[in-house]
């Protein structure tokens, strides 16, 4: 990590002050957290949205790779196309929300990459999740989203994490539109992943999937209750945010009004 964060000058931009917005504005910030990476002069090289540190550091190690602009890059693609290039217009579009143009540049990157070890069938799927959210009662958009998650769960270059966050966006969704048996099996095959990785963060993040399924499916609140518990670190009572997330959690998922008003008022308090 230290080693690609040396290569860069890192500046933090809140794009919501006015004078964030000055400087946010011409590079067309419309989600956070966007990473711009520039050169000297403030021209675009790459840019993507990333939420996940190992997936941030693999794009930046991509980006590094090729400090070629991206004027320059979506020319040299359509003059000799090439998974790189590819993906690196699918990240500037889906930084801009542009989710048609991203996911036709991803699918390329998928296509042109083949056989090189470079999977993109996780950005596949965050695009088609994004751009579905409001539509995933009708079949045929479900179904295109569940293959993109079902592709990335059976990719051999898949990680634990992206695992993970594709389980979880499904079984919300599956939720959200009524189909009970799929927010099941992905709830499960979250947990057994967290499981398999082993690690500590992974484990705690299958203890919140374990609290939904014996919310959801189990129909269990107080089993619910004690693994959302049990996936907070110890002495989470004395702390403010995990307090305000299982105040949230009461009062949105369990339907734990007054408790959840206990739990807002000790965090204020603190």
């Amino acid at each position: 990590m230290k080693e690609s964060l040396s290569r860069v000058v890192l500046s933090h931009i809140n794009a919501a002050d006015p004078e964030g917005k000055s400087i946010a504005g011409p590079y067309g910030i419309y989600g956070y957290p966007t990473l711009v990476l520039v050169d000297a002069e403030g021209r675009t090289i790459d840019r993507w949205i990333e939420y996940s540190r190992d997936r941030f550091l693999n794009t930046l190690d991509e980006a590094l790779g090729d400090l070629t602009l991206l004027e320059d890059k979506r020319a040299r693609h359509e003059q000799a196309p090439s998974a790189k290039d590819a993906a690196a217009l699918g990240r500037d579009h889906q930084s801009r929300r542009q989710h048609e143009e991203a996911l036709a540049y991803f699918r390329a990157a998928q296509r042109l990459g083949q056989g090189t070890g470079r999977d993109y069938s996780y950005r596949i799927f965050a695009v088609l999740a994004r751009r579905s959210l409001m539509k995933l009662r009708d079949p045929e958009t479900f179904a295109e989203v569940k293959a993109a998650a079902d592709a990335v769960l059976s990719a051999e270059t898949r990680s634990p994490v992206a695992a993970l966050n594709v389980c979880g966006s499904m079984a919300s969704m599956a939720r959200r539109s009524g189909r009970d048996s799929l927010m099941a099996h992905y709830l499960r095959t979250g947990i057994e992943a967290a499981e398999a990785a082993g690690e500590e963060m992974l484990i705690r993040r299958a203890k919140t999937m374990a609290s939904d399924y014996a919310l959801y499916v189990e129909k269990d609140t107080a089993r619910a209750a004690m693994l959302m518990k049990a996936a907070f670190p110890a002495n989470w009572e004395d702390d403010v945010q995990y307090l305000l997330a299982y105040s949230h959690w009461c009062s949105n998922k369990a339907g734990h009004l007054e408790e959840s008003r206990a739990l807002g008022e000790r965090a204020v308090s603190l």
